[in-house]
């Protein structure tokens, strides 16, 4: 079970996905999200308060994906795990957001498992690899 106080940031133009994507982090604990449905929100809402975990829709506008999670990267030091959601795996998306520092790639739709797995994942990666890359931790997480 994950228990967290983390806050969380979803930017996705389609108002119904982005709340069901908050419906599905409240399914395994994390219940403090907050929306953005452009890119140019999602900045603002970045530079007022810094999230634990940020949720970006491959599809967003008016700035593209990787560029905003190049954003999140700089804006959060690095601390907040970055997810790519997409409705299809294209190989050219995934490639540009794993340049830009994405932590991982969820396929919608995808399953509160699914989720954990992933941000279990980033944690992971985060607590075995140099203490650099260790910096990047978002300490609030708690996985038990």
């Amino acid at each position: 079970m994950l228990r967290s106080d983390a806050h969380v940031l979803i930017v996705d133009s389609h108002v119904a996905v982005a709340r069901l994507v908050a419906k599905i982090f409240g399914l395994i604990g994390l219940a403090e999200a907050e929306f953005a449905f452009d890119s140019l929100t999602a900045h603002k809402q970045l530079k007022r308060r810094q999230p634990d975990i940020v949720v970006v829709d491959a599809n967003i506008s008016p700035t593209r994906a990787p560029m905003l999670i190049a954003l999140v990267r700089a804006l959060t030091d690095g601390k907040a795990v970055t997810l790519l959601t997409t409705t299809s795996l294209d190989a050219e998306i995934v490639r540009a957001a794993r340049e830009a520092g994405v932590d991982d790639v969820l396929l919608k739709p995808f399953t509160p498992n699914e989720l954990r797995a992933r941000l279990m994942s980033a944690k992971v990666q985060f607590g075995s690899a140099n203490t650099a890359q260790q910096s990047r931790q978002p300490g609030n997480l708690t996985f038990v």
